[in-house]
């Protein structure tokens, strides 16, 4: 956990949850927000004097232990230089639950079983909020996972190069036994690689059917569906279905279901043709089930008595009646705004409770769907703060003033939001819905307080939206890109009343007057400017800081002589400064840190160039890409990633989550 502690008389110690603080003495009286591990709290202040190791405002952090799957209430205690305490300064609560978004249903004990992770297997209780977690002995991720209700043990198929491994799982001890290891033999000129992409125990517990996908080493249109049947009693493995079934009919599926009949599949990618097909147990012939409603099917699953199919795609969720031919949409995705789904991993029927999960690794939650009503629910997640789940949190923007961020989230199959947080509290309410029309992409969000105003860059659209009451309008551009623009990044130029914008198309930076709308262009060079992907205006300086996709890829360019200046020939020299080599990794996004001193530039890592020196320095430690940094007024470093707003420590590669 860390966070800020502010009190004019100085602050001694800071202790949560009686575990003393470590403090660092900070110079600054502007706010500031806080963010400990999955639990923001808000600004609070302590009592007392000044004396020698205090000082009025000091960053703390401190390490709470917290175990899997329990609620732990976080007390927060200040005392000052004369002893007086504040025993809870700020409370707060964390539950530390993982939210398993490959799964499978187990209806005799009535749990879910899934993986969150490649260390535990994870259950939760349908009826109940019970939780639980086991370590595996060997940590693996289960491409294919399901279960065997005779032996109540797990079963995971792994498929790594080409060697197919099936095991079950202990769901008490977390040992596996080892059931097959077998080389599949892929030859590399006709296959690239083969994966596991689910797998299904039969509902008498004797096989498991695993559906594998082969690449083709020549062409895409040659992939194939492999369906082989694992006999758990004599230990055997079989193909039933090589590309196609043995009366020559192919199948192109990347999911299926077992119902009595036989194996239930779509017969292309996503459904597209918008059919359901049987194939029998034999694996003899392919057979018409039903049409399906239109949805861009991404996954299924049948009752316990194959009368009703269920089918979850990124349009929408539907149900067929299998003998009346007859399908009904029961909710679709065009009419939700905040449970929404974006890559669909698991999807299984709890029958007993009228509802269908689908666990989704775009929001990293399981989504509950009412068979019956269609109405929309969380069954399981995790995060910081209450609110719509974001997504592509793709740029960000602070109003310290307010203890606010505005992140634009573009809301990946779904709508892109401006989203506005809460720093004291990591909640989250929508600003603006900017729907999808023409599948926009979120580029840029930028602030402009003394109107009131935000500026939401999309790669051909820049809305100005009202801060006030969220309602916006076209500023340049057009919704469906008819314009040609390809906008990537841009800042204010205040002084001058108009939005600078990097632009791929033209590959240079356009300026829009925030009066008028005027578009003009202020340099265009493919050789200098290749992709640019962002900006920063220092109004010190009246000049630009442009940030592109190319070696020698930062730039200052002056806004009054149009003078465009390369300052990165100090920083490639080492492997540590590669952040901005395009041979090494792509870069996001380029601000300014209040004090005029660093750049800071994000991407696969977050780099610092500093303009007094000049020098430059890329973090070390991190593994996972960052869309958007920002920096506080006491220098805190503030980033998105996808599905949070975090803090990070540039030193460490640490980050705490601010809201999620």
């Amino acid at each position: 956990m860390k966070g800020v502690a502010s009190d004019e008389n100085g602050i001694r110690a800071v202790r949560v949850n009686g575990i003393d603080a470590e403090l660092t003495v900070v110079s600054s009286t502007a706010p500031s927000p806080k963010s400990p591990n999955m639990a923001p709290l808000p600004a609070f202040s302590g009592t007392g004097s000044e004396s020698d190791g205090s000082g009025t405002d000091v960053t703390w952090e401190v390490s709470v232990p917290a175990q899997d799957g329990e609620s732990t209430e976080l007390v927060v205690e200040t005392e000052d230089d004369q002893g007086n305490l504040d025993s809870e300064a700020e409370t707060a609560q964390i539950i530390q639950k993982k939210v398993p978004t490959s799964f499978v249903v187990d209806e005799v004990h009535r749990r879910l079983i899934g993986q969150a992770n490649n260390k535990s297997l994870l259950t939760y209780g349908l009826d109940d909020e019970s939780y639980s977690s086991v370590e595996l002995a060997e940590p693996k991720f289960c491409s294919g996972l399901g279960y065997r209700p005779d032996q109540e043990k797990a079963v995971c198929a792994t498929l790594v190069e080409d060697w197919f491994r099936l095991t079950q799982i202990d769901l008490e001890s977390g040992e596996d036994q080892v059931l097959l290891t077998e080389q599949l033999a892929l030859d590399p000129e006709e296959w690239s690689f083969a994966n596991v992409l689910k797998l299904e125990v039969s509902e008498d517990g004797a096989s498991a059917y695993i559906l594998t996908k082969f690449f083709s080493s020549v062409d895409y249109a040659l992939n194939k569906p492999v369906i082989f049947r694992y006999d758990f009693s004599a230990g055997e493995l079989v193909t039933l279905v090589d590309g196609k079934v043995n009366n020559g009919d192919k199948v192109t599926t990347d999911t299926f279901t077992l119902a009595d009949e036989g194996i239930v599949v779509f017969n292309d990618e996503f459904g597209s043709v918008d059919a359901a097909y049987l194939i029998d147990y034999a694996g003899e012939s392919l057979t018409p089930v039903s049409l399906l409603p239109d949805l861009i099917l991404a996954n299924l699953d049948v009752n316990a008595d194959g009368s009703l199919l269920f089918t979850a795609g990124f349009d929408g969720i539907a149900k067929t009646d299998v003998a009346e031919q007859s399908s009904e949409v029961i909710s679709l995705e065009s009419e939700q705004s905040f449970f929404q789904v974006d890559q669909i991993r698991s999807v299984r029927l709890d029958e007993a409770n009228n509802r269908l999960l689908i666990g989704d690794d775009g929001f990293d939650y399981v989504l509950a769907i009412d068979t019956e009503t269609g109405e929309r629910s969380e069954f399981a997640g995790n995060g910081v703060g209450t609110g719509k789940r974001m997504l592509a949190l793709r740029s960000l923007a602070l109003d310290e003033v307010n203890a606010k961020a505005y992140i634009l989230d573009d809301g990946g199959n779904a709508s892109s939001y401006l989203i506005e947080v809460d720093l004291t509290t990591g909640n989250r309410s929508i600003l603006a819905d900017f729907g999808d029309v023409c599948h926009q992409i979120a580029q840029e969000v930028v602030l402009h307080p003394e109107a009131n105003q935000a500026y939401a860059v999309f790669d051909g659209v820049v809305y100005s939206v009202s801060l006030a009451d969220g309602s916006f309008a076209v500023l340049t551009g057009d919704e469906c890109g008819a314009a040609g623009f390809a906008f990537t990044g841009g800042d204010l130029d205040i002084d001058n009343g108009r939005l600078l914008l990097t632009d791929t198309a033209l590959n240079g930076v356009a300026a829009v007057d925030l009066a008028t709308g005027t578009y003009s262009v202020l340099i265009e060079s493919d050789e200098e400017l290749d992709v640019p992907v962002d900006l920063v205006v220092d109004t010190a300086t009246n000049s630009a800081y442009i940030v592109s996709q190319a070696i020698d890829g930062l730039h200052q360019y002056d806004l009054e002589t149009g003078e465009l200046v390369a300052l990165l020939d100090a920083c490639l020299e080492s492997s540590v400064n590669d952040i901005l080599d395009p041979n090494i990794g792509s870069v996001q996004n380029v601000t300014m840190d209040p004090g005029g001193q660093y750049l800071w530039i994000s991407g696969d890592r977050v780099g610092k160039y500093n303009l007094q020196s000049p020098t430059c320095q890329t973090e070390i430690g991190r593994t996972h890409s960052v869309l958007d940094v920002k920096v506080t007024s006491k220098g805190q470093l503030l980033g998105t990633v996808f599905n949070q707003m975090i803090q990070l420590d540039f030193e460490t590669g640490e980050a705490v989550v601010i809201s999620k």
